[in-house]
């Protein structure tokens, strides 16, 4: 062996393998020979570092002056390799890589990557290092010693914790991280091994690409429901997804106002225990300011179900009861929303807006389709809708109709009549019974339609009905006479209610026109 490479090998205290033509004949441990292999080739030694071992050694061959060590991995270990050659002899020196090459390796392995954001990860999950992107992604001025799995949203926790174990899935994985504000970013990343057992996990920030999808989803749902495509709850559910990509991390609910309440529309991925809960709210102040925090029972039911801090945004005008609201509840260790999340909130809580507000618009427009213009109460069509789905046979019709309203109209005015006809109206509602259907039927006739005991047919009905109704009223500052003609029937056994109020109509124009009465009816005049 040439004398200057052994004493390379000796003083070197490290492994050395010498090789002859590419063949391996000595191997060394800490300087001493330890035995001698004719004829293996490199390939058969090295089987995951040939290549970089052969450009090595013909690097030392070609070379006067030291060739730069690389660093191979082999059986497990990170390797420095140092090759010193003498003629046609090559001398391999090898040593365990120390702390400052595996930050060395670190540093060119994160150099090479082009996303933004990137880790490497030790066996145990701290971060050995990170890219400039990640810390500034995170906020942190140093990400080295923490915890990565601690970082990481803990819905995703299972996801990181299978990339670290050597679990491959084909394309990126989608972990949320939490960030020093309080915030949450989600991060596509691939995960690849390093040296030392250590993992690389390389992505891109895509927050606000999901963002921005989502919100494409929920206005096109907002619009078909416009549009009358779809019905407000697929509208509500995109809103509420859309709020809990901006909100990462969170859990949304869209409610839409109930009376002086909220009361639950919408919550695609908040387990029914919180719908249970939750199901009716009491209404954000009317004056509030985009998003407020949970307080009192609903933030103390809101811990009872998990939830960190939770926070509602009224939907409406700036000025007026909200016509819903967007809840959001962390389901981690959470700070108040982000400015980047209130303005996410806001747009969630404009498109909440539009769709209830819609579909509210929609509804009292159909109701005052049913409605009487004059006098408020039922139109003809909606009385008779109301009438065919009556499910008892003990119902009792009642019909009054007020004379000389025409005659008013001609010696008074229009004005006179509609008078008189909004002041019957008035009296008839304040008389009725909360299961009775009021309605004006046409002109000058009014129809009330009530359950009664069998054999009574209405009577008693009748005389509080009438009795109701004042005598005069004041219309055109006069005092007019109000005179009624009224008209009762009791179902029969089996009729339909549509039939029995057909049945008080001819009553009715029998009464009107003087020609008496059937049996079993009784007419009220005054």
């Amino acid at each position: 062996m040439d004398e200057k490479i052994a004493q390379d090998v000796r003083v070197s205290r490290r492994d050395a393998t010498l090789l002859v033509d590419e063949q391996l004949v000595i191997t060394a441990q800490r300087g001493r020979i330890a035995k001698v292999e004719v004829g293996a080739p490199l390939a058969d030694c090295f089987p995951d570092a040939t290549i970089e071992l052969a450009e090595l050694c013909a690097a030392a061959r070609k070379s006067d002056v030291p060739v730069t060590p690389r660093v191979i991995e082999h059986a497990g270990r990170a390797l420095e390799v140092e090759a010193v050659a003498a003629g046609p002899i090559v001398a391999l020196l090898f040593s365990e890589v120390g702390p400052r090459l595996v930050a060395d390796a670190r540093e060119t392995a994160l150099a090479a990557i082009t996303s933004d954001v990137a880790f490497v990860l030790r066996a145990d999950g701290m971060i050995a290092a990170a890219t400039r992107p990640a810390r500034a992604l995170l906020g942190a001025a140093d990400l080295v010693g923490r915890d990565l799995t601690a970082i990481v949203h803990p819905d995703d926790r299972a996801r990181l914790l299978e990339l670290m174990a050597g679990v491959t899935t084909p394309g990126t994985t989608a972990l949320r991280l939490a960030a020093d504000d309080g915030g949450y970013h989600t991060v596509d990343v691939r995960a690849a091994p390093a040296l030392d057992g250590e993992l690389v996990l390389s992505g891109a920030d895509v927050t606000a690409r999901r963002g921005d999808a989502a919100l494409l989803d929920a206005q096109h749902a907002v619009l078909e429901h416009l549009a009358g495509v779809h019905e407000l709850g697929r509208a509500l559910d995109a809103i509420a997804r859309f709020a809990e990509e901006q909100a990462v991390g969170a859990r949304a609910a869209i409610y839409r106002a109930a009376g002086d309440d909220l009361e639950l529309a919408a919550a695609p991925t908040l387990a029914p225990g919180w719908a249970r809960a939750a199901r009716r709210l009491a209404a954000p102040p009317a004056d509030a300011q985009g998003a407020v925090p949970l307080s009192g029972v609903v933030a103390d039911l809101a811990a009872e179900q998990g939830f960190g801090v939770g926070w509602l945004a009224p939907a409406g005008p700036p000025a007026g009861a909200p016509v819903g609201a967007v809840l959001l509840l962390a389901t981690g260790p959470r700070r108040f929303p982000t400015s980047a999340e209130r303005d996410a909130i806001d747009a969630a809580a404009a498109l909440t807006a539009l769709a209830v507000g819609h579909e509210r618009d929609v509804a009292a427009a159909n109701e005052r389709g049913r409605r009487d213009e004059l006098t408020g109460l039922l139109g003809r069509n909606a009385l008779l809708e109301q009438l065919g789905v009556w499910a008892r046979d003990d119902l009792a019709v009642v019909l009054l109709h007020v004379r000389g309203v025409g005659a008013l109209n001609e010696r008074l005015g229009y004005e006179a009549g509609d008078t008189v006809l909004r002041a019957v109206a008035a009296d008839l509602q304040a008389a009725v019974r909360g299961r009775d259907i009021l309605g004006r039927l046409r002109g000058a006739t009014f129809a009330v339609a009530g359950p009664v005991r069998r054999g009574t047919e209405g009577s008693g009905l009748a005389e509080r009905l009438a009795a109701a109704v004042p005598a005069r009223v004041a219309a055109s500052g006069r005092r007019v006479d109000v005179a009624l003609v009224v008209a009762h029937v009791g179902s029969e056994p089996g009729e339909r209610p549509l039939a029995a109020l057909a049945r008080a109509e001819s009553v009715l124009a029998g009464q009107r026109a003087g020609a008496g009465t059937r049996s079993g009816t009784g007419p009220t005049l005054r």
